[in-house]
């Protein structure tokens, strides 16, 4: 009972401490991030990078690899999709999906 009492004190302090989350005011005060055409770049080619290791990473669950792929697989064009990173770093994302495909394919035996 004595820890309860310390564990509501001390989520009081913690709560208290960040009321100002609640004040949507100072949202309005920021101003929006600008993104440079280079930092679009490097961003698309790390989400590349990254979702095309999870593929092939022995150490992932197959559940991870499978959303991966999926990822990859889809024909989705939203900002960072699979075919718009890939249009982005310069690559050819039928032949990226070929590739992945029998990766993946591998893994899975």
């Amino acid at each position: 009972m004595c820890q309860r009492m310390s564990d509501k004190r001390n989520r009081r302090k913690f709560d208290h401490n960040y009321d100002w989350i609640y004040d949507i005011e100072w949202m309005g005060k920021e101003q929006p991030i600008q993104w440079s055409d280079h930092e679009i770049l490097v961003l698309a080619e790390q989400i590349l990078e990254v979702t095309l290791a999870e593929i092939g990473d022995n150490r992932n669950s197959q559940k991870t690899k499978a959303e991966a792929f999926a990822w990859v697989q889809s024909d989705d064009r939203h900002q960072f999709s699979f075919i718009n990173c890939c249009r982005l770093a310069g690559l050819d994302y039928e032949k990226i999906r070929e590739s992945v495909s029998f990766i993946y394919r591998k893994t899975l035996m």
